[in-house]
């Protein structure tokens, strides 16, 4: 048996001292909530300085050796690559084409 059988049927209330606002102008009543236009901007901006680069930790350089190792092996499979790029962190989904082991850079199909 569902929780609201008991009300489910009943009239939305009408208020008593005042007509009922229109629908076209029930939007009107949520402007104040404007008054901070920007806001939303100025703290994403202040949400790219959060970023900061992570500096790696030898056991998790010798962590990522292995799996560039394993995926050398396995190069037509698909690979997740999180990288920092200028402000923020990125992540993207490829299949590696090459690994330049010289210049250090990972060529992606």
């Amino acid at each position: 048996m569902n929780n609201y059988e008991d009300i489910i049927h009943l009239k939305h209330p009408e208020p008593l001292n005042h007509a009922r606002m229109p629908i076209d102008k029930r939007a009107s009543i949520f402007s104040p909530f404007a008054a901070l236009t920007g806001f939303s901007d100025k703290i994403k901006d202040v949400e790219k300085d959060i970023y900061i680069k992570k500096e790696l930790d030898d056991d998790y350089k010798n962590i990522l050796d292995l799996k560039l190792k394993k995926i050398t092996n396995n190069i037509d499979k698909e690979v997740k690559i999180v990288y920092f790029d200028k402000d923020s962190y990125k992540t993207i989904y490829s299949k590696i084409k090459n690994i330049d082991e010289i210049n250090k850079n990972i060529v992606l199909i």
